[in-house]
C-alpha cells in the first residue's frame, strides 16, 4: 500500500470487536494494511455474507407460516440498513438486505388491485442498481424480476417489459439463450404480452424458445412441453380453441400434473360446444382433489378443492342450472372461510385469501339473487366484508 494513500476498500468494523485492546488493534490493522487489494476484498465479502446470513437466520422464526411477525421482520432490515453505512449503489450487504425489506414489505401490503407503497418500487430499484453496479448477474436478474413484477401488477407494461427483458437477458448472459432459469420469467413476459393483446409476439417468443429448447439434447422433454402448453394458453385467450386445445392435451398425455391442464381442456371444450364433455372434465377435477386430500397427497388442500368447485359452479352458471351451483358455491365460501383460522397454515398473503373470498361471496349472491333470496345474498356479502377488514 502506498505511504499516506487512503485505502481502496475499508474493512468494516464488523473485524474488530470494539472489546479488544490497543494492542490486538494495532496488530490487526497492521495485518491487514500489508494485505494485498484483492485479498481485503474477499475478507470483506466474507464479513458481509456472514453479516447476511446471521440476519436471515434471524428472520427465519419471524417469517414461522402459522404465525408471521412481519412487523418485526421489517424491523430488522431496517435497522440493518440505517446502521449499515455504505455507498448504497455499489455495496453487495446493503443491496442484500434492500430486497428483504422489500420482500417483507410486500407481503405486509400486498392486495391485489391495489396499490403498493412508493416505497418498495425506490427499494427494488436501489438493489437493481446495486447488484448491476457490482455486476452480479444472478442477483440483479432476481431484482429485475421482483421490480418487474411490481410495475406489471400496477398495469405499468412498459416499466415491467423492460425490466423482465434485462432479468432474462442477465440470466442468459450466465447460462445461454432460453436457459432454466429464464423460464418463469419468460411466462411472466408472455403474460404481459396477453393483457395488451399484442399475442402474436407472445407466441414467436414460445415458439423461439421451444425451438431452442428442442435443439438441447440435454434438455428434458417435459420442459418443451410447459411452453406448449403457455402457448396453448395463448390460443385461448385469443378465441383459437382448437389450437388451444391441441396443445393442451399435448401436455395432459405427458402427465404434467403440477398444471391446470385439465381445467384448460375443459374449458375448451365448452368453448367449442361440448358442454357434456366438459361438465365431465369439471367434475373429474372436483373428484381428483377430493380424493387427494382422502390420501393426504403431498402438494393437496382444500384451497384447490374449492378452485376446482368454483370452476364447476361457473360452468353451472353460465348453463343456467343455478340450482346445482349453489352447494358447489357453499362448500367453496365455507374453504375460502376457513383459510383465516387459526390451525390453517396456507403459505399465501392475506390478501389473496381475501380476494378469493370475496370472489365466491360474490358470485354466490349472484346466484341466490337469480333465485330471489335477497336476504340470502345480502348475508353472504355481509360475512365477507368482516374478513376484510381484519
Amino acid at each position: 500500500m502506498i505511504s499516506g494513500a487512503e485505502p481502496l476498500m475499508p474493512i468494516r468494523s464488523l473485524l474488530m470487536p470494539c472489546s479488544t485492546t490497543g494492542l490486538v488493534v494495532t496488530v490487526v490493522a497492521l495485518t491487514i494494511s500489508h494485505l494485498p487489494f484483492f485479498a481485503l476484498v474477499e475478507m470483506e465479502q466474507q464479513v458481509d455474507e456472514a453479516r447476511f446470513a446471521s440476519l436471515c437466520l434471524i428472520e427465519r422464526p419471524m417469517l414461522n407460516v402459522k404465525k408471521p411477525n412481519l412487523a418485526a421482520a421489517e424491523k430488522l432490515w431496517r435497522d440493518e440498513l440505517s446502521t449499515h453505512k455504505c455507498n448504497p449503489s455499489r455495496d453487495w450487504l446493503h443491496a442484500n438486505c434492500t430486497m428483504k425489506l422489500a420482500d417483507v414489505i410486500s407481503l405486509r401490503k400486498h392486495q391485489i388491485g391495489q396499490p403498493q407503497p412508493a416505497e418498495l418500487e425506490n427499494l427494488y430499484k436501489t438493489a437493481v442498481t446495486s447488484f448491476e453496479n457490482l455486476h452480479t448477474c444472478f442477483e440483479a436478474a432476481s431484482a429485475n424480476e421482483s421490480l418487474g413484477d411490481f410495475y406489471a401488477s400496477h398495469k405499468k407494461f412498459k416499466d415491467a417489459e423492460i425490466c423482465y427483458k434485462k432479468s432474462i437477458a442477465a440470466y442468459e448472459s450466465k447460462f445461454g439463450p432460453f436457459c432454466f432459469y429464464s423460464r418463469d420469467i419468460i411466462t411472466s413476459l408472455v403474460q404481459l404480452y396477453i393483457e395488451q393483446n399484442r399475442c402474436e409476439e407472445a407466441i414467436a417468443l414460445l415458439n423461439k424458445e421451444i425451438q431452442a429448447l428442442e435443439a438441447k439434447s440435454t434438455e428434458c422433454p417435459v420442459a418443451v412441453n410447459l411452453v406448449r402448453f403457455e402457448l396453448g394458453k395463448v390460443y385461448f385467450h385469443m378465441g383459437r380453441y382448437r389450437e388451444a386445445e391441441a396443445h393442451f392435451k399435448n401436455a395432459a398425455s405427458r402427465g404434467i400434473s403440477h398444471l391446470p391442464v385439465d381445467s384448460y381442456i375443459a374449458a375448451t371444450a365448452q368453448k367449442l360446444g361440448r358442454k357434456d364433455e366438459a361438465e365431465r372434465h369439471f367434475k373429474s377435477i372436483v373428484q381428483s382433489e377430493r380424493a387427494m386430500i382422502a390420501r393426504h397427497q403431498l402438494g393437496s388442500c382444500e384451497w384447490n378443492l374449492a378452485n376446482a368447485l368454483e370452476l364447476l359452479a361457473d360452468f353451472y352458471t353460465e348453463e343456467k342450472r343455478s340450482t346445482e351451483a349453489i352447494p358447489l358455491l357453499q362448500e367453496a365460501f365455507t374453504i375460502r372461510q376457513n383459510a383465516f383460522s387459526s390451525n390453517n397454515a396456507l403459505p399465501m398473503p392475506p390478501g389473496i385469501k381475501k380476494d378469493a373470498l370475496q370472489k365466491v361471496a360474490r358470485q354466490l349472491s349472484s346466484v341466490y339473487e337469480q333465485q330471489g333470496r335477497q336476504a340470502w345474498a345480502r348475508e353472504v356479502l355481509e360475512v365477507a366484508a368482516k374478513y376484510s377488514k381484519k
